[in-house]
This record gives C-alpha cells, structure tokens and sequence, in this order.
C-alpha cells in the first residue's frame, strides 16, 4: 500500500494442536540423579545414590520432585501434571494434603502424574520460581506442557474440577466429565454441556491467544501519503491543528513505542483524546477510500496498553472507521482501507475490556468480509473472526475449568454490548459456514475459519435443537468436507476440519 516491496503479514495465527516430544537426553533420571546429588552436597545434606533417580515415588502414585531437572523430565514424559506446592509449617497444606494424596491413588495412570513440590526440600523453590508461585498452597494444572490453570489453598472442589477437565481434554475416550454447578450456597447439581461428551480433543487444545499483526509500515511513507490525501480534502474542520496532531504527536509516538528499542512509557489519557478527536474529524470528512494510512497507525496503537484503557472509556474514535470501512467495503477504490481496518478491529480484539466495547461494530464489518472477493481480505477477516471467537471462548473454558455454570454471557456478566447471543451467534456460524463452502484458495483461511466455527460452537450456550437444523440446512458438513479435498494438506488443519465437521455438525 506504501510502495514497499512485500505485504504486510499477520505474526500470529491460530496454532496447531499441541503435542509432546520425549527428552533429547540418553538418560534423564540418572542426569536428574547427579544433580541432586550436587545439590545436596551443597546443602550440606547426604548426597543420595547416583543410582536413584531425582524423582521418586513418595507413597506410589504420587511423585516428588526437588529439583528442575526431575520437574522438567515429568512435565515431558506426561501428558497431565497436577503439582501441589508445599512449604514447611503451612497447616493449610496438611490439610489439603489427604485430597491430593487420595486424587492421585484414584487418577494416576501411565500419562498421568501427581507431584509433590516443597519449597524447602532440594531447589524446589527454583521449580516454583519459574511458574510465579509464592504462596502455599498453590496447584499448578498442566497439559502437553502449558499451564492451563492455577488454584490457590484449601479449594478441593475446584481442584478436582480442574483435573477432571484436562483428563477428558487428553483422553476423552477414557474419562467422563461432568461440570459441578453451585446452585446455592447448600445445595449441588451436576449438569453437562452436550459437547463435552464428544472427543473433540483438537478443539479444546487449540489456543486462544489472539492473532495479532503488529509488524510496522514505513512511518514516514504513510504519514507523506496520508497528509497528501488531507491536503486535497476540502471540509476537514480545525485541518491545519488536525494535520500537526497526526504528524507531531500521533506517528512520533508509534516510531517510538514500535521502534527499536520500544519507548513503552504511558500515554496521557489527553494526548491520546487529540489523537481521537483529530481522527474523527478526518474521518468524517475524507473518502474511505484515503483513510487507510490512518487506520494502520491505529492498527498499532491499539497494542499499546495505556491506548487500549483510553479507548476503553471512549471507543467513538474506532467504532467510526470501522463503520466507514464496512459501509465502503465493496468499493473498488476501498480495498486497501478494507484490509487495514479488518486488521485493525483484529488487534482490538486481543484485548478482552476494549472488545467488549467494539465486538457489535467489528462483527457488522466482519460478516460481510468473510465474503469478500479479495483473498487478502478474507483472509483478514479470518483472523478476525478467530478473534472473536477466542474472545467469547475463554470465559467459557475459564467456568468449565473451575467448575462452574456456563455463562450465557461473558465472565464480566455483560453481553459484550448486545452482541455476544444467540441472534449474533446465528449470524456468525452462518457467515463462516458460507465462507468456509466458498473458500478454495487459502488452506490458513480455512484453518482459522474452521478454529472459529469451533470454538463458537464448542461451549455455545446458545446451542439447541434449532443450531442443528440451522447447520443441516447450511450443509455445514459436506462445506467443511469438501475443503480437504481442495485446498487442505496439512495433517493439523485435516484433523480439525474433520473433528469440526464429523463431531460438531449434524
């Protein structure tokens, strides 16, 4: 768009299933062994046997592990971890204690592990160090290798919840799960969304980091070739004060926070409201067809944290191009600011306060791009969508992991401004099951398209008797079939296509 030899890429995308690899070392537990032994002598302890490994069975099946290379060994070898973080003295911990030790006589098999941490015993506190624990006790959940969750004391409930959790993620044939509602302070019921009965281990290990394009244009061509699109606009009101915010305020502080080194010092809330009230004047007065430049200085940005509180409060400023892009979007000249703002309401997104807040204006731009006949654009609009569904993903996990009631709404007990139910959500699974039927030439379009009718319809609170009818009718299915035939080759992306189609569509 600035005449620089290659298009700006997206630097996230929605990451493959993860998977496990074995210690590249001839013998982990003796390595693990001599290390203890050092660390021992150096404590002035008794060295152990160079024979026994630095992991031993405590009362079988619970493990324990005094030292980080034992820890890494566990975490590698097992799919499911379950680590409980003790220290001396700590009464909580003794009484938590007897619910690990009884958790893990029940739970531990092959893949599978319950370990003891305790911070005085060996370098257990350098074990705890690397994951930012500094109180006990704390219970550290994880699978293939990623933390996926943390409870602090004497919460057993939660804790099996937790664990019964990634025991069905990893091993769904083997394990039945059931969410735990609280319906009042005294009484319990159990109540399963219908999904979680399906092996959709794909699904559930995917990531819902938010994609983000955050590599920076050539500041000084941007600024050039926008200020030249202002100069041959009549009607910019205050345009001399509106050209100096742009050029003296705004652009200097992105080639500073996005420069080399980064500057990430905070923003004042009233320099940020220039830089809004300047771009709300542009924006109403210029073609949306020129407005590009201006919408991928946004696209930066909105990755700044103080940006982001700002806009929060008063998101005008966003909700405004976006709007424009989307009332233009099938103008011939509007391409490029198509493609900028789609990446810009991506990024938006990333952020879970300032999404709430946009989610209905960004999903009026989306749904129509998904259709779009510029690749670059659905592609943009791929990402997008993978956004938004992450965005309405994570409180859903979050209550599935601690045991509690699907919300129909998001975890702040808000909508996300009228646009996270179920008439946004028809809308949503409709336009990606079109565009997954229509697309032919991008097998990333379809990764992420595929994540995103996942994900949405994964935990759906909304997911009924009249969804199904709605993906028959849409042929959901044989759309998402017939992609591996055409342009679907790698293994990750096949296997969620067909768990997205065979499991989740009727």
């Amino acid at each position: 768009m600035y005449r620089r030899p290659t298009p700006i890429p997206a630097t996230g995308a929605a990451p493959p299933p993860r998977g496990v690899s074995g210690p590249n070392v001839a013998n982990p537990d003796l390595a693990a062994s001599f290390l203890q032994a050092v660390a021992a002598q150096a404590a002035g302890g008794a060295a152990p046997s160079p024979s026994a490994p630095a992991t031993q069975t405590i009362s079988a099946p619970l493990l324990v592990s005094s030292n980080p290379a034992s820890w890494a060994n566990i975490v590698k070898t097992h799919r499911v971890v379950t680590a409980m973080f003790t220290s001396p003295g700590c009464a909580a911990c003794r009484m938590i204690e007897p619910v690990f030790e009884s958790l893990a006589e029940e739970k531990a098999s092959p893949g599978v592990a319950f370990v003891k941490v305790d911070f005085a015993v060996g370098r257990g506190g350098e074990i705890a160090a690397q994951h930012g624990v500094s109180t006990t006790p704390t219970f550290l959940f994880i699978l293939d290798g990623e933390v996926q969750g943390e409870v602090k004391g004497v919460n057993a409930p939660e804790i099996k919840s937790q664990i019964e959790l990634m025991l069905y993620t990893a091993f769904p044939r083997k394990h039945s799960l059931m969410i735990v509602v609280v319906a009042n302070h005294a009484d319990q019921c159990r109540v399963a969304h219908p999904h979680l009965k399906q092996d959709l281990g794909t699904i559930r290990s995917l990531s819902t980091d938010p994609i983000l394009f955050k590599q920076a244009p050539n500041f000084d061509a941007a600024l050039t070739k926008f200020i030249s699109f202002v100069d041959a606009t009549s009607g910019v009101p205050n345009v001399g004060a509106v050209k100096s915010t742009i050029s003296t305020s705004f652009v200097p502080f992105l080639k500073r926070r996005f420069g080399t080194p980064p500057v990430t010092s905070a923003t004042p809330t009233a320099t940020i409201a220039q830089w809004s009230s300047a771009t709300l004047a542009l924006v109403t007065a210029m073609p949306a067809s020129q407005l590009f430049p201006l919408a991928d200085f946004w696209r930066l940005a909105v990755l700044d944290l103080s940006v982001v509180t700002a806009l929060t409060a008063s998101p005008q400023v966003l909700s405004l191009l976006i709007s424009k892009a989307a009332s233009a979007l099938d103008a011939a000249d509007s391409r490029n600011t198509a493609l900028t703002v789609l990446r810009l309401a991506t990024n938006a997104l990333a952020n879970d306060a300032l999404a709430r807040v946009l989610l209905p204006a960004a999903s009026a731009l989306l749904i129509p791009a998904l259709l779009h006949s510029d690749s670059r654009v659905r592609a943009a609009a791929a990402s997008l969508a993978f956004n938004a569904a992450a965005l309405v993903q994570r409180p859903l996990m979050s209550a599935a992991r601690a045991g509690k009631r699907i919300p129909a709404t998001s975890a702040a007990g808000d909508d996300f401004g009228g646009a996270r139910d179920a008439e946004w959500e028809i809308e949503i699974l409709s336009a990606l099951v079109e565009a997954l039927g229509q697309e032919r030439e991008s097998e990333d379009v379809v990764h992420r398209l595929s994540a995103a009718l996942g994900m949405l319809l994964h935990l759906s609170p909304h997911f009924d008797e009249q969804d199904k009818a709605m993906l028959e009718v849409l042929q959901a299915r044989q759309s998402l079939l017939v992609t591996l035939e055409t342009c679907v080759k790698k293994p990750e992306v096949m296997t969620l296509v067909k768990e997205v189609a065979e499991q989740l569509c009727p």
